[in-house]
């Protein structure tokens, strides 16, 4: 019962933080529903990464630095990312293999490590392939 109001509350929040608290939530819940929007988060930062990461260089040319507000909403979001990606790995499906093979490419070194470890956990509850004679 609790998955969907998860998704539709919790995913939806304009904040990280929440949003984070969410994933790790339909992680531990494991319900498979939660595999599609957890992706579709994952792919919207993705999409948005070049254009945050233009914005920054912006403004660290014309400051001489990142204001740390900006610096502390991106560990935020590296972490709500982080645990998003811990939660696909959880939620066991294949299907997000091309999205998590992305993730280990992050800029992020916690976000890469869960990639990582998801992948893994992927790759070793996959069921064998067995050939017949």
């Amino acid at each position: 019962k609790a998955v969907v109001p998860i998704i539709e509350n919790g995913l939806q929040a304009n904040n990280s933080q929440l949003v984070a608290i969410a994933a790790y939530a339909l992680g531990q819940i494991g319900d498979r529903r939660a595999v599609g929007p957890l992706v579709t988060l994952v792919q919207g930062f993705y999409a948005a990464q070049s254009f945050a990461v233009d914005i920054s260089t912006q403004i660290t040319i014309k400051s001489g630095t990142v204001p740390n507000l900006l610096g502390r909403e991106y560990q935020v979001q590296c972490n709500a990312r982080r645990t998003i990606i811990w939660a696909l790995g959880r939620l066991g499906d294949s299907a997000t293999i091309p999205l998590l093979r992305q993730a280990a490419n992050d800029s992020d070194s916690t976000v890469r490590e869960a990639a990582s470890e998801a992948l893994t956990h992927l790759a070793d509850s996959r069921p064998l392939l067995v050939v017949a004679d």
